[in-house]
Order: structure tokens, then C-alpha cells, then sequence
């Protein structure tokens, strides 16, 4: 096994990869050994590692047992971990616009990263990519402020970089037969929200996090609903209703 920390929203996380290969692809998110003791991040006693059946699992249903599999699968196994900091791990593109960030989140091929790269064609400079794929949030009890981090699972594209912002706004990305943008109330979001939520789903304790989690985030920022028929015009309609 290969163990290395991965700092992750402020918490150093220990790891246990089968591939020494899959350290690599945490590499730009090692801590950073100049902090002084005064200001190191805390380090989590919990391990990431994926089990064997687990592992077993992954590869019959089709996955490669390689390291970028590996990288891959611990995605939820870190936010297990996060879950019990009151973090999490969430499928979707974060974007950064005048200091606030914005998700935009849908399944896997609807156009996340089509939408993202037209919004920042048509405002060029505008819009900064915190994270184009996984990015992690950060809940704050203390002033309600739900914080944006990047993380290591930046999709294919490779977007990310290295600031943070507060949200502002979820859009809910479908496909649709027009285009057209809406507010989004909580009942008709939790179900759709609940499933971009990265974890396990093995210990009900997370589960019960989650479901915490996402009542604060529906409480605290405005949702919308983007049903997209093509780009850019769809792109035009969320810049204009959302970024005036």
C-alpha cells in the first residue's frame, strides 16, 4: 500500500492506495510543509482507503484496476470522511463570479462543462472555474456561509484552481424540449439535489449527514432550474437571468 496525506477544505486526510501511481493524482493537493505549527491544518484520524469487496465490486461492474480507477472510486470514501466535518463532496461544476461561487450541477453528459465553457466565452474574464467536476463545500454554522473549495476530481476537462468562494446559487442543469430558466422551490429540489451528493451510502449515520447537509444549502441559497434545448442560447438565458 502507498500512504500519503491529501489536504482537502483545511483538513490534512490520510490515504491507503493499492497503485502507488494514484498518489499522483493528489499531488497538487499534498499539504504544504511551510505552514507553521500555528496555522496547520487539522489532521483527520480517519483513513481513506477503499475495502477489498469494495474494490472487488468496482472492477465487476466494469472498471479498470488501474490507478486512475482507484483515484476515481475514492472520491466517496473522502467524503465519508469529510461528512463528520461537517463537509461534502458534490457532483458538479463550481464557478466564481464577483467573489461568489455558482454550481452547476447535473448527471454526467447532460452539459455541465458545455455550459461553464459558454459562460465564460461570453463573458470573457469574467468567471473563474473552482472546480469542474467534484468540488467540496464547506458548511460554517457559526454565519450560515456554505464555502466552495476545489478539490482533486477536476473531470476530464482538468478545470480547476486554487480559490474558494461562499454560494450564491445551485443551478439544476436537464435537458429540455425549449429553453427556459426558473426559480426552483425546496420540495421539488431535495429529491433531484440529494442525488449529487457524494458518499458511500454504507454507514446511515452519512446519510443522515447528507440529508442535513442539503436542508442548510436549500435554506440558504436560491435554486434554479435550467432545461437546456441548445447552447448558447440556453447559456444566454442562465447569464442573463443570473449575472446581470
Amino acid at each position: 500500500m502507498k500512504h500519503f496525506e491529501v489536504q482537502l477544505s483545511g483538513l490534512s486526510i490520510p490515504c491507503a492506495a493499492r497503485f502507488p501511481e494514484t498518489e499522483r493524482y493528489f499531488r497538487e493537493f499534498a499539504p504544504k510543509a511551510e505552514l507553521c505549527a500555528n496555522s496547520a491544518p487539522l489532521l483527520c484520524p480517519e483513513q481513506a482507503e477503499i475495502p477489498e469487496e469494495d474494490w472487488n465490486s468496482a472492477l465487476e461492474f466494469g472498471m479498470l484496476d488501474c490507478a486512475h480507477t482507484e483515484y476515481t472510486v475514492l472520491t466517496a470514501y473522502f467524503s465519508d470522511i469529510l461528512l463528520r466535518y461537517h463537509r461534502v463532496i458534490l457532483h458538479g461544476v463550481a464557478l466564481k463570479y464577483q467573489e461568489k461561487a455558482y454550481l452547476i450541477c447535473a448527471d454526467s453528459g447532460v452539459g455541465k462543462s458545455t455550459q461553464a465553457r459558454y459562460l465564460q466565452e461570453l463573458r470573457p474574464g469574467a468567471f473563474e472555474v473552482i472546480c469542474g467536476d467534484r468540488p467540496i463545500l464547506r458548511f460554517n454554522d457559526r454565519n450560515e456561509q456554505i464555502i466552495v473549495h476545489p478539490s482533486p476530481w477536476n473531470g476530464k476537462e482538468n478545470w480547476g484552481s486554487a480559490c474558494t468562494a461562499p454560494l450564491a446559487a445551485v443551478i439544476l442543469l436537464e435537458r429540455g424540449a425549449e429553453n427556459r430558466i426558473a426559480p426552483l422551490q425546496i420540495r421539488d429540489a431535495v429529491v433531484p439535489m440529494y442525488t449529487h451528493f457524494i458518499h458511500t451510502g454504507w454507514e446511515p449515520e452519512n446519510i443522515q449527514r447528507v440529508a442535513e447537509l442539503e436542508s442548510k444549502m436549500l435554506s440558504a441559497v436560491p435554486l434554479w432550474k435550467l432545461s437546456s434545448h441548445d447552447v448558447p442560447n440556453s447559456t444566454m438565458m442562465m447569464l442573463e437571468s443570473l449575472f446581470p
